[in-house]
């Protein structure tokens, strides 16, 4: 009986702890961890130091982060409803001075909006395979690898 709580309390700890970084990696909006910071993320896991894990990852919760997140929720939304509502002068409005902006910059025109909308509206009812059919004629094979798989927008 003691071991099976034991398991079952080991197992309660390392779901939480992996919950707390799927969070943590979630929210931080493309911020990734440096290889070092990564190790030691990973030796505070490994050795049940949840201050040396909070430590790390309090470090990284800054103002200009916030902002750097906000930013981008902020943009990715603007982005949503050019798209959804098919405006392409918003959508490039949206995706200038942005990441977004080398991936669609020079691919997504006036000509071809029309099938970018369409692939995202593919991908957002679940058609994923349609979607990557238009992403590669659109010269996005590349972009989004995982994101075909997963009902998610730009």
């Amino acid at each position: 009986m003691k071991k099976k709580k034991i398991i079952i309390g080991s197992l309660v700890t390392f779901l939480t702890l992996g919950a707390g970084l799927t969070s943590v990696y979630a929210f931080q909006g493309g911020f990734r961890l440096n290889d070092e910071d990564r190790s030691k993320v990973m030796e505070a896991i490994e050795n049940n130091d949840y201050q040396a894990w909070k430590n790390l990852e309090e470090s990284r919760l800054t103002e200009e982060n916030f902002s750097k997140i906000r930013e981008r929720h902020q943009n990715k939304e603007k982005m949503r409803v050019a798209i959804e509502s098919g405006d392409y002068n918003a959508f490039i409005e949206a995706i200038k001075d942005s990441p977004k902006q080398d991936k669609f910059g020079d691919k997504i025109t006036k000509d071809n909006f029309n099938k970018f909308v369409e692939m995202h509206n593919l991908k957002q009812d679940g058609k994923y395979e349609e979607a990557r059919v238009i992403a590669d004629e659109l010269g996005l094979n590349r972009l989004g690898e995982g994101k075909f798989r997963h009902k998610r927008g730009f």
